[in-house]
């Protein structure tokens, strides 16, 4: 039986935890996100909220849709502020993160 992708990252994701990031990338010459200069990004703000990913990606998706929010934006649940990346975290001594 042929396993269907979508289902299989959305499982993976439900695994991983962590918490909303607001991060400002560097900028091209045309003004657009330069992923190849990812070092160069800042770290503007750390979410409270603790959640899933799949509930992170759930959050961006019914916000989109509900509340108008630009593409890949997420409004924080206990504070309100605006996060545009996840960061995963993993509790301290677990051996599978290491």
């Amino acid at each position: 039986e042929d396993a269907n992708p979508s289902d299989w990252l959305e499982n993976v994701m439900r695994l991983l935890f962590g918490r909303p990031l607001r991060v400002s990338l560097p900028l091209d010459p045309f003004g657009r996100p330069d992923f190849a200069d990812a070092w160069s990004a800042v770290c503007l703000g750390l979410s409270s909220d603790h959640m899933t990913c799949a509930d992170y990606m759930n959050l961006a998706k019914s916000q989109k849709d509900e509340m108008d929010c630009p593409s890949g934006v997420v409004i924080g649940p206990s504070d309100r502020a605006q996060y545009n990346a996840f960061l995963v975290t993993s509790p301290p001594g677990d051996a599978d993160a290491a």
